[in-house]
């Protein structure tokens, strides 16, 4: 039903979903004592509901996005209600996905500037007191890396299916939107890149990759400059069966740094 009202063309009902989404995280942890069950079962529904709030920062109208920022900042970080130690479990789980999600989306409203400096501030009070009382935050080992380049043109269940697939061998799943493709004539590469980024918001280790780096897997400098950005951890490529047997890239003479010298988690296309 909240996930209905989070789809809603209507902005109060949107924002009234979100709020309420707050209520329930902040009131989360009275629900093992009152209905015992497997821990699996109850932090998956933690995830589930703070996947919601995280889409709503990933949302493509503005008034949503604000009101995303107001309940992340005011009803987690800055709750009375929920323990520093409620707060920090919240935040180790999430940091990633807010520290880009903040960052990306249209900025064309004034307004929008203020709810994010609100929710950063309160953040940012949060960081400083955890510290200040618990020291350094226990984050989870780093996972490996897996970089999944394509056009994305749409981006479909199956490839949202295909990351979680990978997600669950123990990677970090990157996704890389092809900037343009002569053959496939794609949607435009920033509407791409939002629908991306709306479909992924909820799911844990899955991000989108930043468009900073560009990445042609047929250059071995960029493949090099790929493994610069994650250093200590291993970087494997994501790519259909088709990608292997047809693209330029695998042809070339092998050399440093060439797609070649990466590991492969290679899903098998039809025929």
């Amino acid at each position: 039903w909240l996930k209905n009202l989070l789809g809603s063309p209507t902005n109060i009902a949107v924002s009234g979903a979100l709020n309420t989404v707050g209520v329930l995280l902040q009131h989360y942890p009275a629900y093992r004592g009152r209905f015992p069950e497997p821990e699996r079962a109850y932090e998956a529904r933690r995830q589930e509901l703070l996947g919601l709030l995280l889409q709503g920062l990933a949302h493509y109208r503005e008034e949503v996005r604000q009101e995303a920022l107001l309940v992340t900042g005011t009803m987690l970080f800055d709750s009375p209600v929920l323990s520093m130690e409620e707060k920090s479990r919240l935040f180790s789980l999430c940091y990633r996905k807010l520290l880009f999600l903040i960052q990306a989306g249209p900025r064309q409203d004034p307004l929008t500037f203020f709810y994010r400096a609100s929710a950063l501030a309160h953040i940012n009070r949060f960081i400083a007191l955890r510290r200040l009382d618990k020291g350094p935050f226990a984050f989870s080992q780093p996972r490996k890396i897996a970089f999944f380049p394509g056009t994305f043109d749409p981006f479909t269940l199956s490839h949202k299916g295909i990351a979680h697939a990978i997600r669950e061998m123990g990677f970090e799943v990157y996704l890389a939107v092809d900037e343009f493709s002569w053959s496939k004539k794609p949607q435009p590469h920033m509407i791409r890149r939002q629908i991306v980024n709306l479909s992924i918001a909820g799911d844990f280790h899955v991000h989108l990759f930043p468009d900073e780096i560009p990445v042609n897997i047929a250059n071995p400098e960029n493949l090099h400059r790929l493994r610069q950005a994650f250093p200590g951890r291993k970087v494997s490529i994501a790519v259909g069966s088709d990608v292997v047997a047809h693209a330029s890239s695998y042809r070339k003479p092998v050399e440093p740094d060439s797609i070649h010298t990466f590991d492969h988690i290679i899903f098998r296309r039809p025929g």
